[in-house]
């Protein structure tokens, strides 16, 4: 799914009136919950790489999560970046390597790139939270101008923690714990 389907399915979630309809605050609001969910989880991805020399990296690299070469043997080298974007160095021996990279998530097209499917729902989760918490606020200034009961509308103290315990399941997907745990 990619981020603006999801943003799309995550108004039609909401399931009571959208006070929140500003393109560029939605916007905002779901690269928020697209950047919780990589910083808090991280995402994984693995490419084979089949020669030697300078190699660049895909756009959407965030850091090196591991590197080896054909014999399963460690490899540990520098990023460089230049105006064409990051790359690396590889030795002339040791083909084909596998390189796993952490992914930056907030790289990918809103329109055409598509989401890691085990990330969709806390993001979406994460975000239908954003938006119903500001829908709140604005619902409660309407309801207050027509002095009318606001009693039942939702805190923003109660979206907020909503939302820490959106991000702590976010934590306990992490991969990041079991990459370092790895590490000698």
């Amino acid at each position: 799914m990619t981020p603006n389907e999801l943003l799309e399915q995550a108004k039609a979630r909401i399931g009571s009136v959208l006070l929140v309809d500003e393109d560029q605050q939605l916007s905002a609001m779901l690269l928020t919950s697209i950047r919780r969910y990589r910083d808090l989880s991280g995402y994984c991805k693995k490419i084979t790489i089949k020669s030697a020399g300078r190699k660049d990296l895909p756009s959407d690299f965030l850091a090196i999560s591991s590197l080896k070469d054909s014999t399963e043997d460690a490899l540990f080298v520098d990023i460089e970046q230049d105006q064409l974007g990051k790359y690396l160095t590889l030795p002339a021996s040791g083909a084909p390597f596998t390189l796993r990279y952490f992914s930056d998530l907030l790289a990918i097209d809103m329109n055409l790139g598509s989401l890691p499917y085990e990330a969709e729902d806390l993001i979406c989760e994460h975000l239908i939270t954003q938006i119903k918490k500001e829908n709140s606020k604005r619902l409660a200034v309407v309801e207050g101008m027509a002095e009318m009961d606001t009693s039942q509308i939702s805190s923003p103290d109660s979206f907020d923690q909503m939302l820490l315990a959106i991000e702590e399941r976010m934590k306990s997907q992490s991969i990041l714990g079991d990459i370092l745990s790895l590490q000698p």
